[in-house]
């Protein structure tokens, strides 16, 4: 802290609270020549007057030294925008900035958390990126966001022990404890992917027993029936609406861990077409339900190419390219329009928790993420040498055109 932004604060909260400065070094038992150097900025106050000062003006230290240790979250989220379109524009500044943020609002979990986050997306882009452990520019972004995913979870562990302390948010009363339960809930959802990221991180760093140590005390051990529980409480209560969306959110969120599940035994068992045979068939029959697969657009597609692209290393060309033709369909199909109606029979009580086409920018976002998914594929079937006997193929050659969207433009 400057002593010009000092003297700036304290002569405003003097003047703020009426005293003259003979009345502030009475108070202190300094002289008034001692308070008027501090005011210019020539002189600061021993540490020991300091918590002094503050109580004579009823201010908090941090008050004091216009220290901002928090950022509401709507600040938070602006920040975190602005940070990712610099990271396009200027990586360095933007890594520079994030430091400098990370020391300014190191007691702030959501400034951490997307400091975090925003790194964790610009790992593997940056140079040694791709190495295991990552290297130069990618390690000290990965360093960086540990130490925030770290520090998000010491300062969540305080909180809660605080708020066991203090008695806790169920001890409020109406709408302060149902704000007080809302925070923890949100602390606890930010700690959650704050850790998942966190080990990722550390893996990419090569800290695979300290990733290990993360997750293993967080994995389940059997199913849960707190949501079962919970809605037949609603329910002995007449309360039918909340305990509908207490089971609705429990199944999509269960769902989703389920097609992440077979999304990983997706990348296990690649190149083998028997093994991934029976993932298929799970997979086919989640995704017939359009509300289903609208979690997870990009799933169906995932495992139809591994599929096909297993098939075709195994020297079954015939087959190969049927599978390859059922991928192409799921992607066309991928993401659909969006509609509420694809998603009435299972999820109409938390459709504020999904991602769907009431939403204004819908459209805009889903016409990126098909052209991602369409770019990632097409150079996927471009680089997998599990297609080169079959490149001359003029079904493949068709394929490939329909993949990256080819086919449509040229019949415009």
């Amino acid at each position: 802290m400057e002593q010009l932004q000092f003297a700036e604060r304290l002569a405003h909260e003097r003047r703020r609270c009426g005293l003259t400065q003979d009345q502030v070094a009475a108070h202190l038992g300094v002289t008034k020549a001692a308070v008027s150097k501090w005011e210019r900025g020539a002189s600061l106050p021993d540490m020991a007057q300091m918590p002094k000062i503050a109580s004579l003006f009823a201010v908090t230290l941090d008050d004091l030294f216009g220290y901002e240790p928090q950022l509401s979250s709507a600040e938070a989220t602006a920040w975190y925008v602005e940070a990712l379109a610099q990271f396009a524009d200027d990586p360095a500044t933007a890594f520079r900035c994030c430091g400098e943020m990370a020391v300014r609002y190191w007691s702030c979990v959501e400034v951490l958390f997307y400091i975090g986050m925003a790194l964790y997306g610009q790992v593997p882009q940056m140079t040694g990126g791709t190495d295991r452990p990552v290297r130069g520019d990618a390690a000290d972004y990965a360093e960086l966001a540990v130490r925030c995913f770290e520090r998000v979870r010491t300062l969540a562990r305080r909180a809660e022990e605080g708020r066991v302390t203090t008695g806790g948010a169920s001890e409020g009363a109406g709408s302060e404890g149902a704000r007080a339960k809302e925070a923890a809930t949100s602390l606890c959802s930010v700690v959650q992917r704050s850790v998942e990221a966190e080990a990722v991180v550390l893996q990419w760093l090569g800290r695979v027993s300290e990733a290990v140590a993360l997750l293993e005390p967080l994995l389940p051990y059997g199913p849960s029936l707190v949501s079962t529980v919970l809605a037949s409480i609603y329910q002995e209560q007449g309360e039918d609406g909340h305990a509908e969306r207490t089971l609705q959110r429990a199944l999509a969120f269960s769902l989703v861990d389920a097609q992440c599940a077979l999304t990983g035994l997706v990348a296990a068992r690649q190149y083998d077409a028997a093994a991934l045979e029976p993932v298929v068939q799970v997979v086919e029959s989640l995704c017939a339900d359009d509300a289903v697969a609208s979690l997870n657009p990009s799933l169906l597609p995932s495992v139809r190419y591994a599929y096909a692209a297993a098939l075709a290393s195994g020297g079954e060309r015939e087959r190969a390219m049927e599978a390859l033709g059922r991928f192409a369909d799921a992607l066309d199909a991928s993401w659909g329009d969006g509609s509420v109606e694809s998603r009435a029979s299972l999820f109409d009580k938390i459709s504020d928790l999904l991602w769907s086409g009431e939403q204004a920018d819908y459209p805009e976002q889903r016409a990126k993420a098909v052209a991602a998914l369409r770019q990632q594929y097409s150079l996927r079937l471009a680089a997998d040498p599990c297609w080169n006997d079959l490149r001359d193929d003029e079904g493949l050659v068709a394929l490939t055109a329909r993949v990256t969207g080819d086919d449509a433009r040229e019949g415009a």
